[in-house]
């Protein structure tokens, strides 16, 4: 799915040595994110010089998932349905790319996040994250059966085939997010490393694996992938379109959004020391 040719405000993107890091500056999938990141993969996909993706955040923030305003803009099925036809496209992208993806987990990796977390190759978290008073705090999950949501981009399939559906189906009907080490017990993710030298360790997965053969890797991918890269992953999506759009008509759903969305204005208010709205 094309998209304007802009220049990229809300990613960077570095390449060195075959390997490519794609930096998110914007803490949640808005359609911005989702535009530059739909043309940074298009062409990176066709640079032969990269072997490797490497997809990070900032901060203590890798992607926290979908903007909750722009959600509750959606006013019909219709328009929730075609919202889901870029984000749909990326995660296409990424379960069909004959590169290797790497997500470098630095921090909350939440809701539509973490499903294009599942859609790389590879996933690296930190060994934790710290919130305001210092305390480490679980930061992979999927909230949102509690905002009244359907996962909308494939993460439900992707979850069921990387961590089973018993584990699965505790992630999304807890809703609440996990810690590194439970992530890497359960297998949601392959590899925890200490924060401190957190890039410096992903480089260095990412570069034993730009070593290989490039041409072995484009060959051998499609041959792991066929669960997910065929009709199976376009009807995943299909089903996650239709579920998400009869949610986001709920009466429901926007009132738990907006509750979540009061309650974090809140939290940053007292944080900044402002009063009451």
């Amino acid at each position: 799915m094309p998209v304007p040719e802009t220049p990229a405000t809300e990613l960077s993107v570095e390449v060195q040595e075959g390997i490519a890091t794609v930096t998110f500056r914007s803490p949640s999938l808005r359609r911005a994110l989702q535009e530059d990141l739909w043309r940074a993969m298009d062409t990176l996909e066709g640079n032969g010089g990269v072997a490797v993706i490497v997809f990070t955040g900032r901060r203590n923030v890798f992607m926290t998932g979908a903007d909750l305003g722009e959600i509750l803009a959606l006013k019909d099925r219709r328009a929730a349905a075609e919202y889901l036809d870029l984000p749909h496209s990326i995660v296409t992208q990424f379960c069909r790319s004959r590169k290797i993806l790497i997500a470098a987990i630095n921090g909350h990796c939440l809701g539509g996040g973490l499903e294009l977390a599942l859609a790389c190759d590879f996933r690296v978290a930190a060994d934790h994250v710290r919130d305001l008073e210092g305390h480490s705090v679980p930061f992979l999950g999927f909230p949102e059966a509690r905002l009244g949501l359907a996962p909308a981009l494939g993460g439900a399939y992707l979850a069921t085939g990387i961590v089973g559906p018993s584990k699965a189906k505790e992630l999304f009907f807890y809703g609440d997010p996990v810690a590194a080490e439970h992530a890497l017990k359960i297998g949601l993710v392959n590899a925890v490393v200490r924060r401190e030298t957190f890039m410096e360790e992903v480089r260095y997965i990412a570069a034993k694996m730009a070593a290989n053969s490039a041409a072995a890797v484009a060959l051998t991918k499609p041959l792991l992938d066929r669960d997910r890269n065929g009709s199976s992953l376009d009807a995943a999506l299909m089903d996650a379109r239709q579920a998400f759009a009869e949610c986001c008509v709920s009466s429901d759903t926007i009132e738990r959004i907006r509750g979540l969305r009061n309650e974090r204005l809140g939290k940053f208010r007292r944080a900044v020391g402002a009063g009451p709205c």
